[in-house]
């Protein structure tokens, strides 16, 4: 992972309010591991700011991989539900070359996704 992108988006997210930023790197605590019931797979998200009444969620991606493209759009699907649930929204970091192939996945799979690029 990009540490100029990680401190970039935990600025953003210290700007706009946020309570608590997990993400594991400094001092702050890392995102708790989520899952599936019934399954064994985790998915830990790379950022998660807290909020008074919401908590986004951030997964940044260097590498999409053909081989791994069921696995992330099960992350994705995972992180967007988990967002929703606590009136948040999930956010997916990608680089530009990257972009339009995440976006046709979005927009296909109608994940509750929003992209972002760098």
């Amino acid at each position: 992972m990009n540490k100029d992108i990680l401190t970039n988006i935990i600025s953003n997210l210290k700007k706009k309010g946020a309570k608590e930023i997990r993400s594991g790197s400094g001092n702050s605590k890392k995102p708790n591991a989520l899952t599936f019931n019934g399954t064994r797979k985790t998915f830990t998200p790379d950022v998660v700011a807290l909020y008074e009444d919401k908590r986004d969620i951030f997964s940044i991606e260097n590498k999409i991989v053909k081989a791994n493209i069921s696995d992330l759009i099960a992350k994705w699907i995972l992180f967007g539900l988990e967002a929703r649930k606590h009136n948040g929204s999930f956010y997916l970091v990608v680089s530009k070359e990257n972009s339009a192939k995440c976006q046709d996945i979005i927009d296909s799979k109608k994940l509750s996704a929003e992209l972002i690029t760098y």
